[in-house]
């Protein structure tokens, strides 16, 4: 595979959905590629997101039209003479895939290797997930415990936070993010286990952190820090 396929089939290679000579090409390629490393690491902490929530009933409704009209997309790019891309994809290929179903796939499988949609992986909302960490500032979020940790994205201010592997939360509990300004931990928001975006202060906060808190959320931390990071000035 060249370099550009290679990045194409990154999220089924995060997913483990390659064949495994495929696979052995896409991880020597990446031991020499830090550019796809890095998406394949994204890739990968977004799959095993998605693959640690609850599964949801497969819905395999309209899928031969979504394969159709993506397929009718690449030929009609490649007759006129243009390059074919996947929206979900950063970089524009050079060339298509062997066949346009493996194309498709790559739509589908950071949902964890089938059609089984939660309601936030719906198709713009799963486009609008991979956009926004193309090209924003990744932060490692650490804790105590080295089993927990996970990612906030920052670009303007708008931020994703990604909860990898944190404690998991009983009944009645959330998440609860914390913008640290100038020594103070102001609320930036609750969430669970899915992806979240979060608004980030005008005021510039130098750090995030994490804490479980009641359902609902508190106006000051009441339980210890989870995991947290620097954020990039």
């Amino acid at each position: 595979m060249t370099h550009d396929e290679i990045r194409l089939n990154l999220p089924l290679a995060a997913n483990g959905s390659l064949s495994p000579d495929d696979q052995r090409v896409v991880m020597a390629h990446l031991a020499e590629c830090p550019e796809c490393r890095t998406d394949y690491e994204d890739f990968k902490s977004l799959a095993n997101v998605i693959q640690s929530t609850s599964p949801a009933a497969e819905d395999w409704d309209g899928h031969h039209v979504m394969r159709q009209a993506f397929e009718a997309r690449l030929e009609a790019r490649e007759d006129d003479g243009h390059l074919a891309t996947v929206a979900i994809v950063r970089p524009k290929p050079k060339r298509r895939l062997g066949s346009g179903w493996a194309a498709a796939a790559v739509l589908a499988i950071v949902v964890g290797g089938t059609l089984a949609w939660h309601p936030w992986q719906s198709g713009r909302n799963q486009t609008t997930i991979q956009s926004f960490m193309a090209d924003a500032a990744k932060v490692h979020l650490n804790g105590s415990d080295p089993h927990h940790h996970g990612f906030i994205y920052l670009k303007g201010h708008r931020a994703l936070v990604i909860p990898e592997a944190l404690p998991h939360l009983a009944q009645h509990q959330v998440y609860e993010g914390w913008w640290i300004i100038q020594g103070k931990a102001r609320p930036a928001g609750t969430f669970t286990a899915h992806p979240t975006f979060l608004s980030v202060p005008e005021n510039r906060p130098t750090e995030f952190a994490v804490t479980i808190e009641p359902k609902g959320g508190t106006k000051v931390p009441t339980t210890p820090i989870v995991v947290a990071g620097a954020l990039p000035s």
